[in-house]
């Protein structure tokens, strides 16, 4: 389920820039790299609006910013990581390891608030949380965010073959 809202080329790990509104900004253009300028401008203004409503940092190390516009026609979701994690005015102070770009269109709230809702689910779970941490490349964590979107997030976690490697699991893809 999941896999059907990620953009192409939509797992992003560890990118250089650090500081919040820039990320924001990297992230938006690299989303809408597709469409004219001025219309990715008014998707980042839109994106940038709801950011400086309220933090969309949920603690936990997770971080969703989201937004609505009529500019697009279908929701999409791109996926961050940073290891080191960034500052992201988190409501626990946390920092932010995975971060989930989502941008809809205005006419699909029900489709938005699911795709969000199945993100704050799936990153809820510290096991999933691990995995993600611990994947090497951009294909294991696309092919983990596929699974673990597809299934209820405890039975695909006992599928997927692991192998401890100290303090995180390590998958055998």
């Amino acid at each position: 389920m999941l896999g059907d809202y990620l953009i192409k080329d939509g797992v992003l790990l560890e990118p250089a820039i650090t500081k919040k509104w820039h990320v924001l900004e990297a992230l938006t253009r690299f989303y809408c790299r597709d469409v004219p300028e001025t219309v990715a401008d008014l998707i980042f203004e839109t994106v940038l609006n709801r950011e400086l409503r309220v933090s969309t940092g949920l603690g936990g190390g997770v971080a969703i910013p989201h937004a609505r516009t009529d500019l697009v026609e279908r929701t999409g979701v791109l996926f961050v990581r940073f290891k080191n994690g960034i500052e992201w005015e988190s409501i626990d102070g946390s920092l932010v390891h995975f971060l989930f770009l989502v941008i809809g269109p205005t006419s699909s709230a029900d489709e938005y608030l699911h795709v969000l809702s199945r993100i704050s689910k799936i990153l809820s779970v510290k096991s999933n949380r691990s995995i993600l941490l611990s994947s090497d490349t951009h294909h294991e964590v696309r092919k983990i965010l596929v699974g673990i979107g597809r299934q209820p997030v405890a039975p695909i976690l006992s599928k997927l073959p692991i192998l401890p490697t100290g303090r995180h699991t390590r998958l055998l893809f």
